[in-house]
C-alpha cells in the first residue's frame, strides 16, 4: 500500500469524499433553513447594518439559493471549480460580516443555521467554524489539482516511448 503524505492512498479518496459531504451539507442545511423563513432571515441580514434596505432584501432572497446550489455542486462535483469558488467567496465574506460586527460590538444572532434570531453570537465559534469551511474547501481545491497533475503527468509518461 503505497502511502503519501502520511494519508495511506486507499483511505485518501474517502476522506475528501466525506468532507466534501460535511462541507457541501453544512452550505444546503444553511440555505435550507433561510429558505423556509426568509423574513426571519431579513432581520439577522439587516442586524449587520451593512446593506440598504432594498439591497438585504435581495441578499436574504438569493442568498439561500446560492448556498444551497453551491453546495448541492459541490458535493456532487458538478460545475466543480465554480462551486469551490463560490462557497470560497461566500466563506470569506461570512468571515468578513461577523469579523465587522464583531469589531463594531453588534449584538446579533447569526441566523446561518437557525430562523430563531434568540441567541447572541459567539464569535469566537462562528469565526472557528467559517474557518474551518475556508480551510474544507481549500483541501478539496488543493487536492484535486493535485489529482489533476498527477494524472497529467502519469498520461504523459506512458506516452514517451
Amino acid at each position: 500500500m503505497a502511502v503519501s503524505r502520511g494519508i495511506p492512498q486507499v483511505i485518501r479518496p474517502w476522506l475528501l469524499i466525506a468532507l466534501r459531504l460535511c462541507v457541501g451539507g453544512v452550505f444546503i442545511y444553511a440555505g435550507t433553513v433561510k429558505v423556509i423563513d426568509p423574513e426571519r432571515f431579513l432581520v439577522d441580514v439587516q442586524a449587520y447594518h451593512l446593506l440598504s434596505y432594498r439591497l438585504a432584501v435581495l441578499v436574504a432572497v438569493y442568498l439561500p439559493w446560492l448556498e444551497i446550489v453551491g453546495g448541492i455542486c459541490f458535493v456532487l462535483r458538478r460545475i466543480d471549480r465554480g462551486a469551490k469558488f463560490l462557497l470560497f467567496i461566500l466563506t470569506t465574506v461570512f468571515l468578513i460580516a461577523i469579523t465587522q460586527a464583531w469589531v463594531r460590538g453588534l449584538d446579533l444572532s447569526c441566523g446561518c443555521f437557525s430562523s430563531s434570531g434568540v441567541a447572541a453570537a459567539d464569535y469566537m465559534w462562528l469565526l472557528t467554524r467559517d474557518v474551518l469551511l475556508l480551510s474544507g474547501i481549500c483541501i478539496v481545491s488543493m487536492a484535486g489539482r493535485v489529482a489533476e497533475r498527477q494524472f497529467s503527468f502519469e498520461t504523459s509518461k506512458s506516452r514517451t516511448p
